[in-house]
């Protein structure tokens, strides 16, 4: 942004005199002189008069000072905005991702990456991911936060976490017992297969965990005889621990469930099964540094 014409008439002003600010700008007194007249010409007015005290602004050259003076401070605070972004301290950042998500990681992000950065405007957009999707390639999102069910050609996916899809049982279960307690993982393994027979319940064909639970049943090769369709994974968890039948549920979301009876968990598949967690952004768009932060510190919450 380039004010080397306020500069030169402020100068001039400041000074009272064209061979002082001459001097104080570094240029020669007529190159000045014929400056301050080129700008009375283009503008049809005079800016300066002479008088015992030196060259004293006209009324038009008041208002010309004052807009002057109006433009060289935003100027100077388009200077600190733009050094805050160029130093990646300012800026927005706008982040979609499922609901059932939000309530484990909005809350405790937005106070620590908040406090990090206070400068950078922070919006969230809750949704399915058909939605989220249409909003990321719209440019409506920075980053969108989901699980990982196949490759999106043109962007770029961060790996977040890796959780497991537990099997949930009711503890009166006749198998609920019955699980091979695996030290690496801290959690029972059980054979899905054992539950064949049961009822399923499980969410909606769209939702991204139905994907996920039908591919596990494929790969153990188990068709339920009979599957009662839930949308909310909270509901479907609760209806296990009451023995309605037995559902699939991420451990990132068990962790924070609290029911009574308490349902029991299994790691299921021929090994555990497990679903990645991730950020997905254009390729083409550029990233801030604090868009790195933003990641770590979902990462640390998960």
């Amino acid at each position: 942004m380039n004010l080397k014409e306020q500069m030169y008439i402020l100068t001039v002003a400041e000074c009272k005199s064209i061979t002082r600010a001459a001097e104080k700008l570094h240029v020669s007194q007529p190159a000045l002189s014929s400056f301050v007249r080129s700008v009375e010409e283009a503008l049809g007015v005079k800016l300066f008069e002479r008088s015992s005290k030196g060259l004293m602004p006209t009324y038009a050259g008041e208002l010309y000072l004052r807009a002057a003076r109006r433009m060289f401070f935003l100027k100077s605070e388009f200077d600190e905005n733009l050094s805050g972004l160029k130093n990646d301290r300012r800026g927005r950042l706008r982040i979609g991702m499922q609901m059932r998500r939000s309530p484990y990681i909005i809350p405790e992000f937005y106070k620590e990456f908040g406090e990090k950065y206070p400068e950078v405007e922070i919006s969230f957009a809750e949704g399915v991911m058909e939605k989220l999707e249409k909003m990321l390639h719209e440019d409506e999102l920075d980053l969108v936060l989901c699980d990982k069910i196949r490759e999106l050609p043109g962007f770029t996916c961060i790996k977040i976490t890796e959780e497991f899809l537990l099997l949930a049982v009711s503890p009166n279960h006749a198998l609920a017992g019955s699980g091979k307690w695996l030290p690496v993982y801290g959690r029972n393994w059980i054979d899905l297969r054992r539950f064949g027979d049961e009822t399923f319940i499980l969410q909606g064909p769209w939702q991204s965990q139905r994907i996920f639970s039908d591919w596990l049943l494929r790969s153990m090769k188990i068709t339920p005889s009979r599957i009662i369709e839930i949308q909310n994974i909270e509901t479907s968890t609760r209806m296990s621990a009451l023995g309605i039948g037995v559902s699939f549920v991420k451990d990132t979301y068990a962790r924070h469930f609290s029911f009574a009876p308490e349902p029991c968990y299994f790691l299921v598949g021929e090994t555990p099964f497990t679903i990645e967690f991730v950020a997905i952004h254009k390729e083409e768009r550029y990233m801030p540094s604090f868009v790195g932060d933003a990641i770590d510190i979902i990462r640390k919450g998960m």
